[in-house]
């Protein structure tokens, strides 16, 4: 009984605390938080934590995230929280950031972390920083 018990309380708190990601309109609970979005052939493919959420999109995808990310790697994205791991993506805006970037255009509040980027803006940057212009809030 207690077996039972402990699958079914496992089972529902990894129910509420899930993600939820919403792609083009349609929501996802999702287990994981490293994003990435590839397009290959101008269809994309996205996954979570390696599972494919949804692929084959094409034309602008609009994807909505709840919750801070792990990881995230991407060509444009626009965050309203935060991104605790590294990020590697093209344009990236975001609140703050608790890893590396790898990026042509960043703009955040903070970055704790490394930073390989040809235009950055921030206010505050703990790790070290090789791009062409850095600019400070």
């Amino acid at each position: 009984m207690k077996k039972i018990f402990d699958k079914f309380k496992k089972n529902f708190n990894n129910l509420f605390n899930m993600n939820k990601i919403t792609i083009n309109g349609q929501a996802f609970n999702v287990d994981g938080n490293n994003v990435t979005v590839k397009s290959i052939n101008c269809r994309s493919k996205i996954t979570v934590n390696g599972v494919v959420i949804a692929d084959n999109l094409e034309g602008d995808v609009i994807i909505k995230w709840e919750g801070d990310l792990a990881n995230l790697d991407c060509v444009n994205a626009e965050i309203s929280g935060n991104v605790n791991g590294k990020v590697d993506a093209t344009n990236i805006t975001c609140n703050n950031i608790t890893g590396d970037v790898n990026s042509t255009s960043i703009e955040c509040n903070d970055i704790k972390g490394d930073i390989n980027s040809t235009s950055v803006e921030c206010s505050n940057i703990t790790g070290n920083v090789k791009a062409l212009s850095v600019d400070y809030k």
